[in-house]
């Protein structure tokens, strides 16, 4: 069984990696807040299956099982032996078809045994599943480790199998699932979040196991069984041990399934100068006691820095010296960071381009040591290396963004001179002057703003953020406004769009800030109301300006029930935001600031 004996605090929750056999503990306020699950992932807090997505929708992205121990007659149990988990599926009691459940368990099982059967492509749509058992503290919770739905053996034909039960006289009938924990130590946090915003489950971020799984021609599981379980111990020094494993996270079985990208698509519809700059928001950074890796965007600063005449693509091994001076001021741990970390594990960027050998050259080593064994060359991808030389606005506005990512630490402005930048982005070769804005000597606001920390959230996730209201009960209102917003998250994904929200941390303020939705496929921030009255508008219209000054987006719009008066629909148009109501047949109907013409979609 798992020996890793760590215990985590409810308060540390929400940032904590996933350790095998570590317990997590729940909060003491004595409500289902407490529940630890929920505050860990964004699951919910309640049953023994919990996901993020809707089985019926087949947008599960991720999923936890969770296990009492306590049903005798559902004895779900695991195997040390084999590292083969037993767990039964939710249709538990008499009256419900097999896959009727409530929380659509059983069709969850069913959809990812039978593309666990499958090939790659088919596995790529299985999310991850997480184990837990109950910890006997409170609420506390043991993480037993990560799933995938099958047996150590591809012969094997009773993974998924429908058992007859009987209760109060009555026959039913439930699954039993067997899944395999697959050999790895620890689940990184930075895994689970680019899981959860839609990134492919192989990114570079995920356990070496897991890729390996999902990448080989059958169902078998290399590495997992009795070895899973038995060895699984990670001492707190772990990362201390072994810097350069620290810098990367848990990147150092990735690299299997790496391969040559220029870093030049982007989504339809989209401006690339937004996407890349958003994609600066979004790069999955080790933390270690509470400091983040600024490595990739060091390695970032210095690709921009160079003159647009040279090379796109540099060798590693031209670069390393260099890129080591200018990382060992940022390092977070005792000895001097690696730079073929940050090198390769901007491959999964848009920003980034990396020249990297055959899979089975790559074979067994760490994405790090196939960097210095071929001198892997790397650079900007095509389609930034072009925007960076053609428009200085944009130079500015990305050396910008990473500034203010990094602000707080006191290497910044060393790195930036000896860069020849400026935190504004301007550079000596810079042939336009950048615009100014006057403001109060002493005051920054371009800087203050942008130390906001935003974290993406799942659309499930339910928070509340009050505000007054002159006529409408404040309870009744958030029932309605929760509804609409549901339904509109439904009404986006039904179209292929994908959706969710956002979590603003301000310095200085006692609570977060919460976005309603973010419409990722077109960039477009949302803010729902449950009524169209002036009131209800102005405080949308304030709310929608404030999330749109941290959150990057492409378009803003105030979603309400019907359509509100002509007046209060101008007010929004002249602040560029868009106008969405439900229609009465269905669907929903808009007015854009840019034309001022109704359109309805459906």
């Amino acid at each position: 069984m798992p020996t890793d004996n760590r215990t985590i605090p409810f308060e540390d929750l929400a940032d904590a990696d996933l350790y095998v056999g570590a317990v997590y503990l729940g909060g003491s306020k004595g409500t289902a807040g407490d529940d630890p699950l929920a505050k860990l992932l964004p699951v919910g807090n309640q049953g023994g299956f919990r996901h993020a997505g809707s089985p019926t929708r087949g947008t599960v992205r991720l999923s936890v099982l969770y296990t009492s121990g306590a049903e005798a007659e559902w004895p779900d149990a695991l195997d040390p032996e084999t590292g083969v988990f037993t767990y039964f599926g939710d249709n538990r009691k008499p009256g419900r078809d097999l896959l009727k459940t409530t929380r659509g368990g059983n069709i969850l099982l069913r959809n990812a045994f039978a593309a666990a059967r499958a090939d790659r492509e088919d596995r790529l749509s299985v999310p991850p599943f997480l184990l837990f058992e109950k910890a006997g503290i409170g609420r506390a919770v043991r993480f037993l480790g990560l799933l995938v739905p099958c047996e150590p053996s591809p012969e094997a034909e009773d993974v998924l199998t429908v058992v007859r039960h009987t209760a109060s006289g009555q026959e039913f009938e439930n699954y039993r699932a067997r899944f395999t924990v697959l050999d790895t130590e620890v689940v990184s946090r930075s895994w689970l979040t680019s899981v959860l915003c839609g990134a492919d489950t192989t990114n570079i971020e995920c356990p070496g196991a897991w890729r390996d799984w999902v990448g080989e021609e059958t169902a078998s599981v290399p590495g997992a069984s009795a070895g899973a379980l038995g060895s699984a111990s990670t001492s707190p020094s772990t990362l201390e041990d072994d810097p350069a494993r620290a810098a990367a996270g848990n990147g150092d079985g990735a690299g299997a399934a790496l391969s040559d990208r220029d870093g030049s698509q982007s989504s339809p519809g989209r401006d690339p100068r937004a996407l890349l700059l958003d994609a600066l928001h979004h790069l999955t950074v080790h933390r270690q006691d509470g400091a983040a890796a600024f490595y990739q965007y060091v390695v970032l600063l210095w690709a921009i820095s160079r003159p647009s005449s040279a090379a796109r693509l540099t060798a590693f091994s031209a670069a390393r010296q260099a890129l080591g001076k200018l990382l060992t001021p940022f390092a977070i741990a005792a000895s001097a960071p690696d730079p073929a970390i940050p090198w390769i594990a901007l491959a999964d960027s848009p920003w980034w381009q990396i020249e990297l050998p055959d899979a089975s050259l790559r074979q067994g080593l760490r994405p790090r040591d196939v960097v210095h064994r071929f001198g892997s060359r790397a650079g900007l991808s095509a389609e930034a290396h072009t925007l960076l030389a053609r428009d200085e606005n944009f130079r500015r506005e990305a050396v910008a963004a990473i500034a203010a990512i990094g602000r707080e630490h006191p290497a910044l402005d060393d790195l930036l001179a000896r860069l020849g930048l400026n935190s504004n982005g301007s550079s000596p070769g810079a042939d336009r002057a950048a615009p100014t804005i006057d403001a109060p000597a002493g005051h920054d606001p371009a800087a203050r703003l942008s130390a906001a920390r935003v974290t993406v959230i799942a659309p499930e996730i339910r928070t509340i953020e009050m505000f007054e209201r002159d006529h409408l009960g404040p309870v009744h209102a958030e029932r309605r406004e929760s509804a609409l917003q549901e339904r509109y998250l439904r009404f986006l994904e039904d179209q292929g769009h994908t959706v969710c929200r956002q979590m603003i941390v301000v310095p200085g303020e006692s609570s977060a800030l919460y976005t309603d939705v973010f419409d990722v496929t077109t960039g477009e921030l949302v803010e729902v109301k449950a009524d169209s009255g002036r009131a209800t508008i102005r405080a949308a219209l304030g709310q929608v300006l404030d999330y749109a000054r941290h959150v990057p987006h492409t378009s803003k719009a105030v979603l309400v029930p019907d359509e509100p008066g002509a007046d209060l629909v101008d007010l929004l148009l002249r602040f560029g935001v868009a106008v969405v109501w439900e229609g009465v047949s269905g669907g929903y109907r808009r007015l854009d600031p840019d034309c001022r013409r109704q359109a309805e979609h459906r």
